[in-house]
């Protein structure tokens, strides 16, 4: 045998079942296939064992005898075998009569043999059905998934929740549109189907849809474009079109896809405005704004005034915590933020610390909410610095007006009393001799008396019983007066910076004059090693928006500096205070109401007076006097 018959009886692996009464014919037929290198899986002998057998043999082809012993023929054997499984049958008969040929068609069979029967024969009717079945059965195969996939795209094409339609594409025609394109345009499905999408209103100008066509004829495909569409009713809809062109019938036709996209437009328009308005709103308030994950108190963003308020730039600040904005970082922690959030009285008073080290006085409010599942903190902090000043002024303001009440009236019943006591000393000097003992005791008398007076004017002033004599005086020479009236140690000096064209005053010179005397005299004592005292003067504006408890206007600063030893931070509150003093012996001390006679004079001005001081560094005053106008 050649090595081609070999490699032909290789490729032979189909397994066939022989139902055949007849054993010689059976046993003849099997011995043929198996010289071809077939494999008989069964030889069957009635019709009942074929209907039995072969459905658990699963063989590729049968080879059925029409006349079989038993109770069914071989027809009525392939009419149940084909109801069971999908076998091609050919059938051996040596009858060929029409009748027996018309019922043996019912099965539809792969063939037929007659016998007896022929090598050349069976093999080429094996092959032949053979690859005929496959064919078949791979037809039937592609036409199932092709029913299956036009029925998911049948199903998919109506019950789409986009408006999907089908047009032709020279005139537009439409050929089919799924339910969701009638609801959008309002329109029946008989009286749109036929109708061209000009007529039916989709296009509201000729040249629109030939813009369309146009574009799409060049690109053969358009997505996401944003249209507006006219329903039925004449309603205008925003709509996402997305177009592609498809053959039907050799003839080109347009697929169109919309999504109404109207509600969705208004709700980004919407969004889009409130997030401008929050973004607008978080630039721009006054307060300072820091966004912060609470689980992790990183902050996420902070507002331009945030900037400003802690020195650090927004890229800083998103590298930081929020508890690194705080003096103490407890005042910030996890814990606080949920019970800052649910007090009622949800401003909290904290000290904050910039990005240069200084600590200033904050009221925190805030709150949490949830973003992208993470709960956030929100910190809207104001700086409370000037109204701490304010309100420490008003305190010191009502404790003044107090205390110069008692100092009023006490200096009138003292006035009263030196009154007596300074007449009946004058008397007792015209009696007495100059050269007695009592005259000299009578002088001390009199200069303790001059000096109880002294101290009833400052009283006076302090209970503001002296008012203010206002007139416009030329500032610098009150200042060169005063200063050059001062007695002086040795080694200190004063020097003098006076700004040009230095505006006059609206003040009392006398008493700004001694207000200036006590600064000086204080600034002279607070060098006792010597030294310079600097006074300066320049003019001074102050605008509506500044942070002073005056009103807007001209004003004249002046600023007298020393290098003595200073005032400890502890002591600065205090300074303006009655009879306040850090010096140690009596005869230092003096009267201690320098200062507060200083201030309240100040404030009869409408004026303002600070003082700032570094221990071991030195002390500046600072006045600020009405100017003419």
């Amino acid at each position: 045998m050649s090595d081609t018959s070999m490699d032909e009886k290789s490729r032979r692996s189909a397994l066939i079942a022989v139902v055949e009464d007849e054993t010689i014919i059976a046993t003849d037929i099997r011995s043929m296939l198996r010289r071809e290198g077939y494999e008989t899986t069964a030889l069957l002998h009635s019709g009942e064992d074929a209907v039995e057998k072969i459905p658990d043999l699963k063989p590729d082809l049968v080879f059925m005898d029409i006349i079989l012993g038993g109770k069914i023929d071989g027809i009525e054997a392939s009419l149940r075998i084909r109801e069971l499984i999908d076998v091609p049958i050919v059938f051996l008969t040596a009858h060929s009569d029409q009748k027996t040929l018309d019922r043996a068609k019912q099965t539809s069979p792969h063939g037929y043999i007659i016998k007896p029967v022929n090598r050349n024969e069976i093999i080429s009717t094996i092959e032949t059905v053979l690859y005929r079945h496959n064919l078949e059965k791979l037809l039937r195969e592609k036409e199932a998934a092709l029913r299956a996939s036009e029925e998911r795209l049948s199903k998919a094409f109506s019950f789409s929740p986009s408006a999907i339609c089908i047009t032709r594409m020279s005139d537009g025609t439409f050929i089919d549109v799924n339910e969701s394109f009638l609801s959008l345009y309002g329109f029946d499905r008989d009286e749109i189907l036929g109708s061209s999408s000009l007529s039916a209103g989709v296009w509201a100008e000729r040249p629109d849809r030939e813009r369309f066509v146009a574009a799409l004829s060049r690109k053969g495909s358009l997505r996401d474009r944003d249209v507006t569409v006219t329903t039925r009713s004449g309603e205008k809809r925003l709509a996402s079109m997305s177009a592609a062109l498809i053959d039907f019938g050799g003839e080109q036709h347009v697929l169109t896809v919309l999504n109404d996209i109207t509600e969705r437009k208004i709700f980004e328009e919407a969004l889009r405005e409130s997030e401008e308005k929050y973004r607008l709103l978080f630039s721009s308030v006054s307060d300072a704004i820091v966004i912060f994950y609470v689980n992790t108190l990183e902050i996420i963003d902070a507002n331009a005034s945030a900037v400003g308020l802690y020195c650090y730039t927004i890229e800083e600040l998103r590298k930081m915590k929020v508890t690194d904005l705080s003096e103490t970082p407890e005042d910030s922690s996890i814990d606080s933020i949920p019970q800052m959030a649910e007090s009622e009285n949800s401003a909290h008073v904290q000290n904050h610390r910039r990005k240069g080290g200084a600590v200033f006085p904050v009221e925190v409010s805030g709150g949490v909410f949830t973003l992208n599942q993470r709960e956030v903190g929100i910190a809207m902090i104001r700086d409370i610095t000037r109204r701490k000043q304010l309100e420490e002024e008003l305190v010191r303001t009502q404790k003044f007006e107090a205390i110069g009440i008692l100092a009023g009236g006490i200096a009138h019943d003292f006035n009263n009393l030196l009154t007596a006591i300074s007449g009946n000393v004058t008397l007792g000097k015209m009696i007495a001799n100059p050269e007695d003992e009592l005259y000299e005791n009578l002088l001390e008398i009199e200069k303790a008396s001059n000096l109880a007076k002294d101290l009833s004017f400052q009283l006076l002033h302090f209970g503001r019983l002296s008012k203010p004599v206002i007139d416009t005086v030329p500032m610098e020479d009150i200042i060169r007066y005063t200063a050059e009236k001062l007695p002086l140690p040795g080694r200190v000096s004063i020097a003098f910076d006076i700004g040009e064209g230095l505006w006059p005053a609206k003040i009392d010179a006398g008493q700004i004059q001694r207000v200036l005397g006590y600064i000086l005299t204080n600034a002279v004592e607070a060098m006792p090693g010597g030294g310079e005292v600097r006074i300066a003067a320049d003019n001074y504006p102050i605008d509506a928006g500044h942070e002073m408890p005056v009103r807007s206007g001209r004003y004249i600063r002046i600023s007298i500096s020393d290098r003595g030893i200073g005032i400890p931070p502890e002591n600065l509150p205090r300074v303006f205070d009655p009879y306040f003093t850090t010096k140690t012996t009596y005869t230092e001390k003096g009267m201690g109401l320098g200062l507060s006679l200083a201030y309240s004079i100040i404030k009869r001005h409408h004026g303002h007076i600070s003082i700032d001081s570094i221990v071991d560094a030195g002390t500046t005053a600072v006045l600020y006097l009405p100017a003419a106008d």
